[in-house]
């Protein structure tokens, strides 16, 4: 929240250029795997509704020059902080003062348990962080994990959606497990109980519906996602050591 508002509030731009120019100096000559600037690129294409690089509804290729694809990827984290900050800003003027953003950390060699406002629980492995709002108000209830986490939703009208660092994931009522650390490529989607929908954000916002002992394991930077069968205990035995 600090960020955001030190972003969107005006006699800093100076400092805040430098800082993006200093951001952009670090990046350098760094090399990219051809499939991460693919797949980099292609986001941006979305968010500025750019003609696809896939074949289009002619079977024509749209392509870009090497160096704009490169220069892109690395622009695109300015950008969405950018848009971030946009969208903090008129968020937060449409919201109740009184409604605050929560974070629960869990140092490395704990877990911990905590209750949400509309009584969910939410147990969180060892280096996780979970951000949630004080209390669930609209039509959506919404948090952000970082980390792993086991999630016992209680069924409501409105839907629960957990957001993490390549996918989202949607439910009502149910229990699944979530890993998705900031410094793995794989992410895994583990269903107990119920249903839930799992929506990757990837260009095509492709999505996936699980039964219960199935597993969704997406790897960010191939764009490869797989649904395996699975005891799904095995994966949130955690909770217990």
């Amino acid at each position: 929240k600090r960020v955001h508002q030190r972003l969107v509030q005006s006699g800093d731009e100076l400092e805040r250029d430098e800082i993006f120019r200093s951001l952009w100096r670090e990046a350098g000559d760094a090399k990219m795997p051809q499939a991460e600037i693919d797949h980099s690129f292609g986001i941006l294409q979305e968010k500025l509704q750019l003609p696809l690089s896939v074949s289009s509804r002619k079977g024509k290729m749209v392509r870009f020059p090497g160096w704009f694809r490169i220069a892109a990827s690395y622009l695109i984290p300015v950008l969405l902080l950018s848009v971030s900050a946009y969208l903090y800003r008129e968020s937060h003027l449409a919201q109740p003062e009184n409604v605050q953003l929560m974070s629960h950390f869990v140092p490395h060699g704990k877990r911990d348990m905590l209750i949400l406002p509309d009584s969910s629980r939410v147990w969180l492995n060892a280096g996780s962080t979970l951000f949630y709002p004080a209390s669930f108000t609209g039509s959506i209830r919404q948090v952000y994990l970082s980390g792993e986490g086991y999630f016992e939703i209680q069924k409501k009208d409105c839907p629960f959606i957990v957001h993490s660092k390549a996918v989202d994931i949607e439910v009502l009522g149910t229990r699944f497990n979530l890993m998705s650390y900031n410094d793995s490529d794989r992410i895994y989607t583990t269903l107990e109980e119920g249903s839930v929908c799992v929506r990757l954000n990837n260009v095509q916002r492709t999505t996936y519906h699980l039964s219960p002992n199935e597993q969704l394991v997406y790897q960010a930077g191939s764009g490869k996602a797989e649904i395996r069968q699975v005891v799904s205990a095995d994966y949130s035995d955690w909770r217990e050591g």
